[in-house]
């Protein structure tokens, strides 16, 4: 018997094997990738938490940027479970970050803030925990016993003109407008109606061209208003059901837009950039009057987007001033993710957002195709490149090559042939 047919049916069966594996085997599962700004920026937002569950600001782990990243994750809809990690951390951080314990006096004294307290009923509120026993606090509380009532002004705790105001006590208490929006946020958001005098107060803050300033002002004081205050103070007032008031806030926020959609504030934020141009389109988007200039307002954020030509670990990121990562940007980017989810401070939750971490989605780099120049003259029409959209933008490619299923048909053909040919014929009895 011939040597050669055996092994020719033993390459057949081979080819089966190989082929039902070609056909079987999906290839490996690369990162979760997404197209949104939004879910990018989140996803690179999430990237920045440490392993103990905070972000590290300039002076190390720093709270209140926590919050900040809290509720950007949750705007996107992304990272529900480096969220939880954040807010368990955030409640071991109560008593440091809205409160100052004086030890040296007997017995010691705990000052509050407002500010602090109203970030941190914020992330309660997104993490579904109870905002009068947030890491043993009753944050709400806290809050209420800061405000300017006529007691504490006989008392001399706070003045007449401070009505309503949640300032905190002692020589050098302090209140202002911007802790005042985030007190209100705050509350709101843990279901608890502000006094009307709390109210009232924000209101009677506002300059005559509608802008706020940031610190507490006199009655017929000059104001310096500034658009990051302003766009605080607006979403406040919609928060609590006072949007009809700053309707002439909202106009002058609209006038500070420039032609490219940017935003500036005053001081270190006078020049424009993504974290002014991210809260002033988050109050401008309570209004649909004003949906054109939001709609520029987030053009110009997209356009600060750290993009595919990046190091990996950075896409995604939004930057301060132009799209690179320095120190400013995960200040920036906690600030413009939610504006670019369509979120405003006092809407965020974190329903329905998703455990993981998405990526900016990229195509993989592929080698540039050989070109054979033509033999006569005339230009040769350029490779059209079908990864890439009518703004040049790169998609990325997902699922498996089509060659795969290809490849194992062809195995499955090739090795049923070779069996059917070294078959050998039945024997006649």
């Amino acid at each position: 018997m011939s040597r050669t047919l055996p092994a020719v049916r033993r390459l057949g069966a081979a080819l089966l094997v190989a082929a039902a594996v070609a056909l079987t085997v999906a290839p490996p599962a690369g990162a979760a990738a997404t197209a949104d700004p939004a879910k990018a920026g989140g996803g690179w937002v999430g990237r920045q938490f440490t392993s103990g569950g905070w972000l590290v600001g300039q002076f190390g782990p720093d709270a209140g940027l926590t919050v900040d990243g809290v509720l950007a994750l949750a705007a996107a809809k992304v990272g529900a479970t480096t969220s939880t990690k954040a807010t368990d951390w955030l409640q071991t951080q109560v008593g440091s970050y809205a409160a100052f314990t004086d030890t040296s006096t007997t017995p010691s004294t705990t000052t509050w803030y407002a500010g602090g307290l109203g970030k941190l009923l914020l992330a309660a509120h997104v993490a579904g925990v109870s905002p009068t026993a947030f890491g043993g606090v009753d944050l709400v509380q806290h809050l209420q016993d800061l405000e300017c009532t006529p007691a504490r002004v006989t008392a001399t705790e706070c003045t007449a003109d401070q009505l309503g105001l949640y300032v905190d006590k002692g020589v050098n208490a302090y209140g202002s407008v911007t802790y005042q929006a985030y007190a209100l946020l705050g509350l709101a958001a843990a279901g608890v109606t502000p006094s009307p005098a709390a109210i009232a107060y924000l209101t009677g803050q506002e300059c005559s061209g509608g802008g706020f300033q940031n610190d507490h002002r006199a009655p017929a004081a000059a104001c310096a208003p500034d658009t990051d205050v302003t766009a605080f103070a607006v979403q406040a007032l919609y928060a609590v059901g006072s949007g009809p008031t700053a309707a002439s806030s909202l106009s002058w926020l609209a006038g500070r837009q420039n032609s490219n959609g940017s935003f500036a504030g005053t001081g270190p934020t006078a020049t424009p950039n993504s974290n002014t141009t991210a809260v002033a389109a988050q109050a401008l988007s309570l209004s649909s009057s004003y949906d054109a200039a939001v709609a520029k307002a987030l053009g110009y954020i997209r356009s600060l987007q750290v993009g595919c030509s990046a190091t990996a670990a950075n896409r995604g990121a939004i930057g301060y001033q132009s799209a690179v990562v320095t120190n400013d940007t995960l200040r920036a980017s906690v600030q413009a993710v939610p504006a670019l989810a369509g979120a405003t401070i006092g809407s965020v939750t974190n329903s329905g957002a998703a455990a993981g971490l998405p990526d900016l989605a990229c195509a993989a780099p592929r080698p540039a195709p050989s070109v054979t120049p033509p033999a006569t003259g005339g230009g040769t029409p350029a490779p059209v490149d079908e990864d890439l959209t009518d703004n040049g933008s790169v998609l990325a490619r997902t699922g498996a090559s089509p060659l795969l299923p290809l490849t194992g048909m062809s195995l499955v053909l090739g090795g049923a042939v070779l069996l059917v040919l070294t078959r050998r014929p039945p024997r006649r009895r």
